[in-house]
């Protein structure tokens, strides 16, 4: 399952359309919803935490990384940069 899946899968959970969810993120057709389920679009990782704000969930679950030894082991293959970047987005989510 890939970011888009997750994405799909969660909203409609929350029995959400796409036209709404894409009005609670600021777009403005439901068309860019359907991109990105169907992973024609890539989101910036800003974007993924919105995602999740509105999905009531985490950019965690959203990426598919629910398992902490995975995310170790994922997160220790990037690259200095790429490594500050995530530890920077779990800040901003902790509100650090």
């Amino acid at each position: 399952m890939n970011l888009g899946d997750r994405i799909r899968q969660r909203r409609l959970q929350l029995n959400m359309s796409q036209q709404e969810l894409a009005d609670k993120l600021g777009y403005t057709s439901r068309s860019t919803i359907n991109k990105i389920e169907n992973n024609a679009n890539n989101l910036r990782q800003t974007k993924i935490v919105e995602f999740a704000k509105v999905l009531q969930t985490t950019p965690i679950e959203l990426m598919g990384w629910s398992d902490v030894d995975e995310i170790t082991e994922k997160v220790q293959q990037l690259s200095d940069t790429d490594r500050q970047i995530i530890l920077s987005m779990i800040d901003r989510m902790l509100g650090k």
